[in-house]
């Protein structure tokens, strides 16, 4: 891999990490284009970067409540040694237990599909497919007002139900951002809620991944001459994944979230189209 063709492909997983059209979707699409069909297996090391590269820029935009989730976090785990646990001391509490709550789900059903799952990665047509459905979930977020709950009166149950949607978009062509804001707008969330506990619940998930691809990338090992191209691939992640967030913040607010199901539908359409006629 040269560094042109990481660096197009650090941009790809920034902008469609965050941005509701699904990253392993197109990254599938895009490894067809590029002839790099082996990806998962020649350049593990590298979707595992691009992946640390979205998290460093959800940790840019929401460092503050990085901070206090981080603070909070080991805040538990002190009371947990002395006996004394109180999981709502404070809204950034609430906050974890929360996350851990929708991250349940989330293992289990990528535990559970995870052959399933790794067979749709290998067909460009599942692809198109899964972007009509995630173009659908977009078109709905038209028709749902922001609703009241955030961190201090949100449900578990409603938490446990964004997991469930975050467990389905493990399927490529299922964009995670846009069927976790769609079903946090369904449970009641305030838009600006949606969107944080979007892509502060896909911490664990990205971490969870790359914790399991560990045992192949020790069994792998690292080739020194793509050190550089993996490098400017990952800040290529990490820069566009930042605006990525702010500029779906500022969409959301506006209204035009559904806007993105166009570009699905059309994307979706052209890949079905491909895989028939290639």
């Amino acid at each position: 891999m040269n560094t042109f063709v990481a660096i197009v492909l650090g941009i790809v997983q920034g902008l469609t990490e965050f941005l509701p059209i699904s990253s392993s979707g197109h990254l599938v699409i895009f490894q067809e284009l590029f002839g790099m069909n082996d990806l998962e297996e020649s350049h593990l090391l590298f979707d595992t970067l691009l992946h640390f590269g979205t998290l460093l820029s959800i940790f840019l935009v929401y460092n503050k409540d990085m901070y206090y989730l981080i603070k909070e976090f080991f805040g538990i785990l002190t009371d947990i040694s002395k006996g004394e646990v109180n999981i709502h001391a404070s809204p950034y509490r609430k906050m974890i237990m929360l996350l851990i709550t929708a991250t349940i789900p989330t293992v289990i059903i990528g535990l559970l599909f995870k052959d399933m799952f790794d067979l749709m990665f290998k067909s460009i047509r599942v692809v198109g497919f899964t972007l009509l459905f995630t173009g659908f979930l977009l078109s709905i977020s038209n028709k749902l007002i922001s609703g009241s709950k955030d961190e201090a009166n949100a449900k578990y149950s409603n938490a446990f139900i964004i997991g469930l949607f975050q467990g389905m978009a493990i399927m490529p062509g299922i964009s995670r951002s846009g069927s976790t804001i769609v079903a946090g707008l369904l449970n009641g969330f305030k838009k600006e809620f949606a969107v944080k506990f979007s892509f502060l619940i896909s911490i664990p998930a990205i971490l969870g991944a790359a914790v399991l691809q560990i045992p192949d990338l020790l069994r792998q090992g690292i080739d020194s001459t793509i050190i550089f191209p993996y490098i400017a691939g990952t800040l290529a992640a990490a820069i566009t994944g930042f605006i990525a967030i702010k500029f779906l913040i500022n969409l959301l607010n506006k209204g035009k979230f559904y806007l993105f199901s166009y570009y699905c539908w059309g994307i979706g359409v052209f890949i079905i189209l491909y895989s028939l006629f290639k």
